[in-house]
């Protein structure tokens, strides 16, 4: 479950920070998994130069970090860096684009079927199905 006080979900939204550990077992107080960090940064946007978006992973156990994801500068498109532990890129997250990168393509993944499709590129970048190593789906709840 996520770990913030109500006023911070109160006034702060979308851009709150928050902890979340992730156990094992449906039940509080299983072995713990994964914890997520998210610091308070501002709400996610093109054309940012700092604040980006991010939220690190660690090893419950030691502290250690396991990496963590950060919005990238972006115009059009929203972009995202996967980022291993030593603060290199792994990989890159974005959406489908067409009209040369400009715009989010609507109908990657078939139109009007509650799908957000994030596909997973190497850290040179791509831009097209052909160029990606993997994929997410967001799908909206009881719609897809």
């Amino acid at each position: 479950l996520e770990d913030t006080s109500f006023l911070n979900r109160l006034c702060l939204g979308g851009i709150r920070p928050w902890e979340m550990n992730v156990s094992a077992g449906r039940e509080a107080g299983g072995a713990p998994i994964v914890k997520y960090i998210r610091p308070c940064k501002l709400p996610a946007g093109g054309a940012k130069c700092c604040c980006h978006q991010e939220v690190q992973v660690q090893d419950p156990s030691s502290g250690e970090s396991a990496g963590m994801v950060k919005e990238q500068c972006w115009y059009c498109v929203p972009m995202f860096d996967i980022i291993k532990p030593d603060g290199t890129v792994e990989y890159r997250l974005s959406m489908p684009t067409c009209m040369g990168g400009m715009c989010v393509n609507i109908c990657a993944e078939g139109l009007c079927n509650c799908r957000i499709p994030f596909y997973v590129f190497p850290p040179t970048g791509g831009s097209s199905k052909d160029d990606k190593v993997g994929s997410m789906t967001k799908v909206w709840g009881g719609l897809g």
